[in-house]
């Protein structure tokens, strides 16, 4: 950096001032750069582009337009490479206070500007964490519950006279609508199909036709999107006559040697469950990794102390917000097709980011404190290693780029992270036990889950055992 002095300190309200002192010789040349590029691609009357002398630029543009320039070029260039050099990220704009100081030819520039950081927050303990995960073994709810999924892709259908709608029947019904006693012709129908339960319609639609008969009428009182109207009626009731024509229900196969050895290629459904709970102890095993640094990251997170400041949530929701879009991209989809696929709204999907942002920035900040707490440092060979592993041809032109964009102390925070994760699993204690999880509404977030196949929903692990057991 080509600048006589830099001086940091940090203030109140998570603030840090920075105090600069440019060169005289880095200022001149600043100043000449601006009238090159000014003479380059100005028309001066009677001269040639890039051949008026500086005293026809000065009186033409005024001297003031060159070291405003030069001002602005300096603070733009050299702001951001103090505060990257420094390891710190500023959160929001920098705030300038140069008291509209311009350059002066010949003499060091001084300025100051102040930038809002991530606080350094603390742990109300830094002992290893303790988390509790379902066993790796299968159970027999497990393994019956696949078993079902088999065999409901071999249903067969079946006519029903002889009891009412239950739920995961298939109806066949006919509707008459009408407003305030009007029929709305366009609204009936003699043959409509309808799987209770699927989700097609509203609950209330659900729980009332559930108990109807074949040839039994009811009234319903639904709005219109409900009964399959024009959107007009969006904003009326709408009273349907609603009447019930057939019924059929979705059958499983009994679950027998012959079913198992004709379906599922094994000899018998002994055979077929041990082979059921093989692939489900599999896909525990792969997955336990994933979920134990889910646990210990949250378990971690928890202990922070004090409130995480709202810009620090903004700046994770909009990492995770970044990161989920180009894995959509990636991925060859659009938004429009993930919120379409899983059936959410964007105001939706957006409460949910913004939770997760607010999950990302807990445990990063549960990070960066265990990192202080440890003693971590970022080496030349961290930094080194980082660029190597980067998924590129050019290494050497990548960094370049991070260099050049003054990025250097995202990567070490990252890197620093990244360390403090990893002895925060070494160290992790683990449970195993049956009810692991089941107060939990949804996984905790992580960066990676919230990036990770965003088109396609995420199943959480259930895997509870007879016995608890602890990992050695």
């Amino acid at each position: 950096m080509v600048v006589l002095d830099t001086k940091f300190e940090r203030l109140e309200d998570n603030k840090v001032k920075f105090d600069i002192t440019i060169d005289a010789d880095t200022v001149d040349a600043a100043i000449d750069s601006v009238y090159r590029e000014t003479n380059k691609n100005a028309r001066i009357p009677g001269f040639r582009k890039g051949r008026a002398p500086r005293t026809v630029l000065q009186h033409t543009f005024g001297e003031q337009y060159f070291t405003a320039y030069a001002t602005e070029n300096l603070i733009e260039k050299y702001s951001p490479e103090a505060v990257d050099s420094a390891d710190f990220i500023a959160l929001r704009d920098y705030d300038y206070d140069t008291d509209d100081k311009l350059v002066e030819e010949g003499q060091d520039y001084t300025y100051s500007f102040t930038i809002l950081v991530k606080p350094q927050m603390e742990l109300t303990s830094t002992d290893p964490v303790e988390v509790t995960l379902k066993p790796l073994t299968a159970t027999e709810d497990e393994i019956n519950q696949q078993i079902d999924t088999l065999r409901s892709y071999y249903i067969d259908l079946k006519p029903v006279t002889d009891r009412p709608v239950q739920n995961d029947d298939i109806v066949v019904y006919s509707q008459e609508c009408e407003i305030n006693g009007e029929a709305i012709e366009e609204a009936k129908e003699d043959k409509r199909t309808y799987v209770v339960g699927a989700g097609s319609s509203s609950k209330e639609f659900d729980e009332q036709i559930i108990g109807m008969s074949i040839g039994e009428t009811k009234d319903f009182v639904l709005q219109s999107t409900e009964l399959g109207i024009d959107d007009k009626y969006s904003t009326v009731p709408v009273t349907a006559k609603v009447t019930v024509n057939e019924i059929t229900e979705k059958a499983m196969p009994e679950l027998t040697d012959e079913w198992a050895k004709n379906n599922c290629d094994v000899e018998n459904v002994e055979a077929l469950r041990k082979q059921v709970a093989e692939g489900i102890e599999a896909d525990k095993q792969q997955n336990y990794e994933r979920d134990k640094s889910i646990a210990c990251l949250d378990a971690l997170a928890e202990r922070i102390d004090g409130e995480i400041p709202r810009e620090v949530i903004e700046d994770a929701t909009t990492t995770a917000l970044r990161n989920f879009y180009m894995n959509l991209q990636n991925q060859g989809f659009t938004l429009d097709q993930y919120l379409m696929a899983t059936g959410q709204s964007a105001d939706s999907f957006y409460n949910d980011m913004q939770e997760q942002g607010e999950e990302l920035a807990k445990q990063n900040m549960a990070l960066d404190a265990l990192a202080r707490h440890l003693e971590l440092e970022v080496t030349d060979e961290d930094i080194d290693e980082a660029f190597a592993e980067a998924d590129t041809e050019d290494k050497d032109a990548l960094r370049k780029q991070w260099e050049d964009d003054h990025r250097m102390a995202v990567l070490r925070e990252e890197i620093l992270r990244d360390k403090a994760a990893k002895q925060l699993y070494a160290d992790a204690k683990v449970t195993f036990s049956e009810d692991a999880g089941e107060d939990d509404e949804e996984a905790p977030a992580t960066e990676e889950a919230a990036a990770e196949e965003p088109a396609a929903a995420a199943e959480a692990a259930e895997a509870p055992a007879d016995e608890a057991a602890t990992e050695e």
